[in-house]
């Protein structure tokens, strides 16, 4: 953080209600100047107007460490600074926001894909940290993730227990380098309240995502879309509905494969509509017993010739992915593999469509690999006016389904199999460090 904005909130902390700090922001949406406005400070000091003086590098003035002195408090009669001050000192140069007293490194290492990532979503879960529990705020209403440069992440929070330190967030990480991967600092520890729109951490890439996560055997009524489409899962099965299980990132959704049925309403908007554009769907599922031939953990259409939409259709026999166009030119499957042998293996299995107008492909992966494709140049619009569900009538879905999502693009290669390493190899995919301590 630049000294001279330290300065700042140290006087803003002298006279709260007298102090308005104004941060002008650049074309590029990056911060600009700052200014202290209608500052009157107590105890005999003047009004004054403080702008940045920065230096071309960045750096301010040299003569700014006075400055910040005589901002923090008046030197006592021997000379000597306040201890307030001496105590900030201590702090780390780069140190985002004073009123801030924790942070932790979190070390993104690099992925198996050869290419960089950018804007890719991270899941960053970090189990009964002591750290947290002590330090962060119960509802993490102070919780942040900022670049080493001390810019601002987007991030959502999705679970955190404060009794344990238990966290499950995203964070939108702008470049996962190749071979140098990518840094994070979680902030956490102030008074003050974080101000920021969970949404922005899917914007651009998704239309829907729906992590699923009720507590544990609690009924599911509503599970809302993390985006800003806000576009809501509801319960409208005739039974009592699905029930909150662990995920596999947090909490997901168990169904018993028998009239348990979560809708999402066809939106006005069109946004899980892609008439002839690329796009991408997925979802995690935990399967140990089918329950029918056509267990459905997706659908917007898609399953019959003469039907439009997406789907994918487990159970059984082969797992698979389908698109039917409004064409009539036939249903196109992907296949994931044997159903009977993803229930014996009783674990978290991640399934992925992607579907490339461009190159004309419709692609599956299974477990963040390549399962198989299918030239789809023929395919004509998928769109509908269906509404998306998972576990529709009368295609029950058993099992637990965590993490569903749909993207507006064909995601790559190197996109899918990160996802799927972001959440099995957790352990080699980030490290977290020590608390630091301003």
């Amino acid at each position: 953080m630049k000294p001279l904005f330290a300065a700042l909130i140290l006087l803003a902390g002298l006279a709260p209600t007298a102090c308005t700090l104004l941060l002008k922001r650049n074309s590029d949406g990056r911060d600009g100047d700052v200014e202290v406005v209608d500052a009157d400070i107590d105890e005999g000091r003047a009004d004054a107007d403080v702008h940045d003086g920065a230096d071309a590098d960045g750096r301010d003035d040299a003569g700014d460490a006075t400055d910040d002195a005589e901002l923090d408090g008046d030197a006592d009669d021997d000379g000597d600074a306040p201890a307030d001050a001496e105590a900030d000192q201590d702090s780390p140069e780069d140190w985002f926001d004073l009123h801030w007293d924790y942070r932790k490194l979190i070390q993104f290492h690099p992925t198996r894909t050869p290419t960089d990532l950018h804007e890719f979503p991270a899941a960053v879960i970090i189990n009964s940290d002591d750290d947290l529990a002590a330090h962060a705020d119960d509802d993490w209403s102070d919780l942040m993730f900022v670049e080493p440069d001390g810019e601002m992440l987007p991030f959502e929070v999705e679970r955190f227990d404060g009794g344990t330190g238990d966290l499950v967030a995203w964070v939108r990480v702008p470049v996962i380098d190749a071979t140098e991967g990518a840094m994070v600092y979680l902030y956490y520890g102030s008074d003050e309240d974080v101000t920021h729109d969970p949404s922005d951490t899917w914007a651009g890439r998704f239309a829907g995502v729906w992590h699923l996560s009720v507590e544990q055997d609690t009924m599911a009524t509503t599970c809302p879309d993390s985006t800003e489409n806000g576009d809501d899962a509801a319960a409208t099965g005739t039974s009592d509905g699905p029930v909150g299980d662990d995920g596999i990132a947090g909490q997901g959704l168990r169904f018993d494969g028998f009239q348990e049925t979560l809708s999402i309403e066809d939106p006005a908007s069109g946004v899980l509509d892609f008439g002839t554009d690329s796009f991408s769907f997925s979802l995690w599922v935990f399967v140990t017993n089918n329950g029918g031939d056509f267990d459905m953990p997706w659908y917007k259409g898609g399953s019959t010739v003469g039907e439009a939409g997406y789907d994918m259709e487990l159970g059984y026999g082969t797992w698979a992915a389908n698109l039917e166009g409004n064409d009539m030119a036939g249903v196109f499957g992907v296949n994931f593999g044997s159903g009977e042998t993803f229930a014996g293996e009783a674990r978290w299995i991640y399934l992925a469509a992607v579907v490339d107008r461009t190159a004309e492909t419709f692609t599956g992966y299974t477990d963040g690999g390549w399962a198989d494709d299918v030239d789809i140049g023929y395919l004509g619009s998928v769109s509908n006016s269906r509404r998306a569900s998972m576990g529709p009538n009368p295609h029950w879905f058993h099992g637990v389904i965590d993490e569903v999502r749909v993207a507006t693009e064909a995601l790559p290669e190197g996109w899918v199999a990160t996802e799927h390493e972001n959440l099995t190899e957790l352990e080699s995919f980030l490290e977290v460090g020590d608390e630091e301590h301003r």
